[in-house]
C-alpha cells in the first residue's frame, strides 16, 4: 500500500475508534446540565396541581402558590447537586410535565414521590446519604436530627420503609412498610391500602370528595384538609400567622403554612440561620431541617 493511501487508512480507522473523528464526546444518557431553571418549572407544576387538586390542605402546608414556589424550588436544587444523584434536568423538566398533565383523579391516586419516579443514586447501601435520591436504592435512613442518614438495600413488599418513593411501584409505604396499594374500584381494607389520596369505603377505594363537594357516606378525606360539614366537604378550620391555634371551643383550629405553638399561636417557618423549635416552632423553611435549635441546610460534610 503507498504510504499516502496507509496513512489515509490509518486516519479512517482512527477516526472510527473516536467516533467519526467528531469533536464532540460520545453520545450520552447522562442527565446533565444546570437544574436551576428546571427546578423553578417543577416547583410551579407541583405547587400550582396541588393548589388545583386539594386547596384545603395546599393553604395548610404551603399558603400561597409564592411560598410554596420558592421553598420546593430550593429543595429540588439542594437534593440536585447533593453527590450521587442522578436526577438531573432533564427529569426534572420530564417531572414538571407530568404535574402540569395530571388530572385531579390521577393525582389523588398517585403516591408521593417528589421526582416522579426518577432513578435513584449511584451510592450503595451503608453509604453517608443526605437524600434518598442519592442511594441506588432510594432509601435513605436519616438520623434523629433528620440530618445524616446511610443508604439502605432495596425495599420489596412487606420489607420497611420511611417513604413510598423507597416502595416498588403500585406499593406505598403506610405504617413504615412497603404494602401493596389498591386502585380506584378495587377492593380495600386491613393491610390493603388505598393508592395515594383514595378513600377506602364500603370495602372499595373511591375518589375522594373535592373541596365543597357532598361528603359521601358522611365522610370528607382529612387527609386532605376537609371535613363533612351539613352533608358537604369543607375545609379544616385554619388560622394564620399569630393567629389563635389549637382546641379552641372544643374545636381543633390548624395553623396554615406553620406551627401551633405550646402558647397556642400560629408560628411561620423561618429560613436557614434562624432558631427552631420542631414541636412547638417555628419550623424551618425548606431544605433547612432544626439541628440543635438552628435551621441549617444539610451538607455531606456534616455527615463525615
Amino acid at each position: 500500500m503507498p504510504p499516502r493511501i496507509a496513512c489515509v487508512y490509518f486516519l479512517f480507522v482512527l477516526c472510527l475508534g473516536a467516533w467519526g473523528c467528531s469533536s464532540e464526546d460520545p453520545p450520552s444518557d447522562e442527565d446533565t446540565g444546570p437544574i436551576e431553571k428546571p427546578c423553578e418549572g417543577y416547583a410551579s407544576a407541583r405547587c400550582e396541581t396541588m393548589n388545583r387538586c386539594a386547596p384545603a390542605l395546599f393553604a395548610i402546608e404551603h399558603g400561597d402558590l409564592d411560598a410554596c414556589r420558592s421553598e420546593l424550588r430550593a429543595w429540588c436544587v439542594h437534593v440536585g447537586h447533593l453527590p450521587g444523584v442522578r436526577v438531573g434536568a432533564k427529569a426534572i423538566g420530564a417531572c414538571a410535565s407530568t404535574f402540569r398533565s395530571l388530572s385531579c383523579a390521577a393525582w389523588q391516586a398517585r403516591r408521593d414521590d417528589p421526582f416522579c419516579d426518577a432513578p435513584g443514586g449511584s451510592l450503595s447501601v451503608d453509604e453517608p446519604c443526605i437524600s434518598g435520591y442519592q442511594c441506588a436504592s432510594k432509601a435513605c435512613y436519616l438520623d434523629a436530627q433528620g440530618v445524616c442518614g446511610v443508604c439502605q438495600p432495596t425495599a420489596g413488599v412487606g420489607d420497611p420503609c420511611r417513604q413510598s418513593m423507597e416502595c416498588p411501584a403500585t406499593s406505598a409505604c403506610v405504617g413504615y412498610h412497603c404494602l401493596k396499594t389498591m386502585a380506584l374500584g378495587e377492593e380495600c381494607g386491613s393491610g390493603r391500602p388505598c393508592a395515594g389520596q383514595l378513600l377506602c369505603l364500603s370495602g372499595t377505594c373511591q375518589q375522594s370528595p373535592a373541596l365543597h363537594d357532598p361528603c359521601i357516606e358522611n365522610t370528607c378525606n382529612n387527609r386532605l384538609a376537609t371535613e363533612c360539614v351539613q352533608g358537604v366537604c369543607e375545609p379544616l378550620e385554619t388560622a394564620a400567622t399569630g393567629q389563635a391555634c389549637g382546641l379552641i371551643n372544643g374545636k381543633t383550629v390548624y395553623c396554615g403554612r406553620g406551627t401551633c405553638s405550646s402558647q397556642g399561636v400560629c408560628v411561620a417557618p423561618v429560613p436557614e440561620g434562624r432558631p427552631c423549635q420542631d414541636s412547638s416552632g417555628p419550623t424551618c423553611l425548606q431544605p433547612a431541617v432544626c439541628v440543635d435549635g438552628w435551621c441549617k441546610i444539610p451538607q455531606p460534610s456534616m455527615c463525615q
